[in-house]
């Protein structure tokens, strides 16, 4: 690949079938913070390694605040993010708390795996508020449990 004109946003490069292709630029890092993520032998992927288990004593999920099926989708979605697939898909029924694992999710991963920002969508506008008022509710009773 060779690049033929440089944009302030965007690049043109020519692929092998030769078309021409323009590509934007979202991010670029500066040299910066090239150097510093380089420089870290702590990477994600190893700091997810050493995130302590959901639950190491078996408990029953309700001694941690959750449901059965919450406790599934957390420990499952982690060990996905353990093997190296950063994509995951939670699919809960209407009521089974998808809110509340989603932000327990996050909980753990701000604070065990120093994650620096997590993106989570919400599907309709009319929902927010209902995510914000819960995530107030939840954060409490997460700083209470004490295996979390």
């Amino acid at each position: 690949m060779r690049v033929l004109a440089s944009l302030p946003d965007s690049l043109m490069l020519v692929i092998p079938s030769r078309a021409l292709v323009k590509f934007s630029i979202f991010n670029f890092q500066r040299p910066e913070a090239l150097r510093d993520l380089l420089s870290k032998s702590n990477t994600l992927h190893s700091r997810l390694q050493a995130m302590p288990p959901l639950n190491p004593d078996k408990l029953p999920a309700s001694d941690l605040h959750l449901r059965d099926c919450q406790e599934i989708a957390i420990s499952n979605l982690e060990t996905s993010f353990k093997a190296g697939k950063p994509r995951a898909l939670i699919q809960m029924a209407t009521g089974a708390g998808k809110t509340y694992t989603a932000i327990t999710a996050i909980y753990r991963l701000l604070k065990y795996v120093g994650a620096k920002r997590v993106l989570f969508l919400v599907g309709r506008t009319a929902f927010t508020g209902s995510v914000f008022g819960q995530r107030q509710h939840t954060w409490g009773a997460l700083s209470s449990a004490a295996t979390l």
